[in-house]
């Protein structure tokens, strides 16, 4: 048995692959337009190691705990990330030097409003590599903002409750932003006793 761990142990280490590595910016682009607007973007990959880059366009969606996740649709030209263009999709990058990726989104007709997308950066790998695969993936946030006809801001609130976190109370709840453009909000709570004083 200790004579196959051995084995095991030495296998792991002869066939681990290591990934590129590479540093990207900006990894947020702030983006100004308006209806039937091509704008173009830019931003860098720098390669710590050498390798084979690959970029690919994701939505976001906004996650239950409030975070925002990354999705990936595959060309679904119904999907934000259906707006953007890549110019060159896969690249090589050399160790210490630094690439530029270019794109441009399209704006449509009927946007108006906030609007967030993502440009993911990671190893292209080929299907068949062997070994343990360390894939790490750098997203570039496209935070979009179109000026069209001024929307009325509406939010709405629910499910207010007391929990308990480490011995200590804390009142939440859930906002909603039900308008298609971001917005600040601020909020305060006041705690009354059963005779409805404070």
């Amino acid at each position: 048995m200790k004579y196959f761990r051995a084995l095991l142990i030495i296998w792991l280490f002869s066939a681990r692959s290591f990934a590129a590595e590479f540093a990207v910016s900006p990894m947020m682009i702030e983006l100004e337009s308006s209806p039937r607007v091509i704008e173009n973007f830019s931003f860098q990959v720098f390669g710590k190691t050498a390798g084979q880059v690959k970029i690919t366009a994701w939505d976001m969606e906004q996650q239950l705990t409030g975070h925002m996740g990354f999705v990936e649709v595959n060309g679904d030209q119904e999907k934000l990330s259906s707006w953007v263009q890549l110019d060159n999709p896969t690249f090589s990058v050399k160790k210490d030097e630094s690439v530029e990726v270019t794109g441009k989104v399209t704006i449509p007709p009927w946007a108006n409003g906030s609007y967030h997308t993502a440009v993911m950066v990671e190893e292209a790998r080929a299907p068949d590599a062997k070994g343990v695969v360390v894939n790490v993936r750098y997203a570039v946030i496209l935070n979009i903002r179109v000026a069209g006809k001024k929307s009325r801001i509406s939010s709405s609130f629910s499910d207010l409750r007391l929990i308990e976190q480490e011995g200590e109370f804390y009142i939440a709840g859930r906002f909603i932003n039900n308008s298609n453009r971001d917005y600040r909000l601020s909020s305060k709570a006041q705690l009354r006793s059963a005779d409805n004083k404070l």
